[in-house]
């Protein structure tokens, strides 16, 4: 019989895409996404981040950021932020907590429309966060 598995795992790290163990989850991490409702939650929360998150961050510390964070955010289906985890770091130690605070400080989200809370108990947004002027938020390659 296997044990179950520990909830803080995650915090370590993010689980894997949605599959045989945890069906309720969905990785969206770039590229064409071809689900419409998906596409369409995880565009709301771009804009969201994108729009409110410059006010956020201080100008002096982007423009001398060697790299641009790659971050996983995983929203629960009722909006509330589940995780935040930094796969890559800016190499600014001020600028990572940026990004974790921009994500705590506007969350909640928007809670999940029915068709997505039927399929997916948590979606993880892998993203590339890109610090200039503007703040913009964008697909990996």
């Amino acid at each position: 019989r296997a044990e179950p598995k520990d909830p803080r795992a995650f915090s370590q790290s993010p689980r894997a895409s949605a599959g045989a163990e945890n069906p309720l989850r969905r990785q969206a991490s770039g590229g064409v996404e071809r689900d419409i409702g998906l596409r369409m939650y995880v565009d709301s929360w771009r804009w969201k981040i994108e729009r409110y998150g410059t006010l956020n961050y201080p100008p002096s510390v982007w423009a001398k950021a060697p790299e641009n964070p790659i971050v996983t955010v995983a929203i629960r289906s009722d909006g509330s932020l589940e995780e935040v985890f930094i796969h890559r770091s800016s190499g600014l130690r001020e600028l990572d907590e940026a990004v974790r605070r921009i994500v705590r400080l506007y969350a909640p989200y928007g809670v999940f429309p029915p068709e997505l809370a039927r399929r997916y108990d948590v979606i993880e947004i892998r993203r590339v966060w890109f610090f200039g002027e503007t703040l913009r938020i964008l697909e990996e390659m």
